[in-house]
């Protein structure tokens, strides 16, 4: 009986083609995780400077009607003024 000491052509020419599929489909998938990871970290990022921005504006807003010390506040009016122009 005679040995084959070898792949065939056509033996080595469809494990080239099944390695050549499954790696299309491993490039495929780790696009699409590449690309989801990326929508996240935009949307956490625009999260986190929203969550920045509203704190800011909510200590602002807070801060808005404070007279410190005790001083009463002076009006910024430029309509009907009683003072001198600066001028």
């Amino acid at each position: 009986m005679k040995y084959k000491l070898g792949l065939s052509l056509l033996e080595l020419m469809l494990a080239l083609a099944i390695g050549t599929v499954l790696m299309g489909t491993i490039v495929q998938l780790f696009n699409a995780s590449k690309a989801s990871y990326r929508i996240t970290e935009e949307f956490a990022r625009l999260q986190e400077n929203t969550r920045t921005s509203l704190s800011l504006l909510a200590s602002d807003i807070r801060m808005a009607g404070l007279v410190p010390c005790g001083k009463t506040p002076t009006s910024h009016n430029l309509i009907n003024t009683q003072q001198d122009d600066w001028w």
